[in-house]
């Protein structure tokens, strides 16, 4: 689902930034001045970053569920998988790893 986001600390803002311009699946809310310093965001801004997520919403969508897609068959061809079917194919075999 589309998300709208408002970093404070840590890799919130990493993360913001990934969903917004690497996934395109969100809007981050930028809530601090050219200082550094943060600033209150008002109603009309937080209204202007819903309606663009509502405009989007059916291209966020979209992505959301190609993502979706793509971090499932991830996780089915997880490296982790590969290496238990060798363990279990070396054992097999008689010789034990683990």
């Amino acid at each position: 689902k589309p998300m709208l986001i408002l970093p404070m600390f840590g890799d919130q803002f990493l993360n913001g930034h990934r969903i917004e311009h690497e996934f395109g699946t969100g809007r981050v809310i930028r809530n601090t001045k050219s200082n550094g310093h943060q600033r209150l965001i008002t109603t009309d801004e937080i209204n202007l970053y819903i309606q663009q997520i509502f405009d989007l919403k059916m291209t966020v969508i979209e992505k959301a569920q190609q993502l979706q897609i793509i971090i499932h068959h991830a996780r089915e061809n997880s490296s982790r998988e590969h290496l238990n079917e060798i363990i279990s194919i070396v054992n097999r075999k008689g010789v034990n790893v683990m």
